[in-house]
């Protein structure tokens, strides 16, 4: 119940900023929460188009991909995800 709120206040929260990346980002979580790993990728993909710079949007989508059964996918945005917090 409280991931299908959360999706909801978000999705009002990028319809007043859609740049807003976090939203996104936190409804790809409630998503992964709810284990609809689909929905999370689309939500994390959305998140790192527009900062791509931030590790836990790497990792999270890395996690989608691999639930996902796309393990190159999932193996590219680990290795972003790795230099990132080398970098920090």
């Amino acid at each position: 119940e409280r991931p299908l709120l959360a999706i909801d206040n978000y999705k009002m929260v990028i319809k007043l900023n859609p740049e807003f990346s976090y939203g996104y980002y936190n409804i790809g979580c409630a998503y992964l929460k709810l284990g609809d790993y689909k929905k999370a990728k689309k939500y994390f993909e959305k998140a790192v188009s527009i900062k791509n710079t931030e590790p836990d949007f790497q990792y999270n989508l890395a996690f989608c991909y691999k639930k996902l059964n796309k393990p190159k996918l999932a193996q590219r945005h680990l290795e972003f995800y790795n230099k990132l917090i080398e970098n920090n």
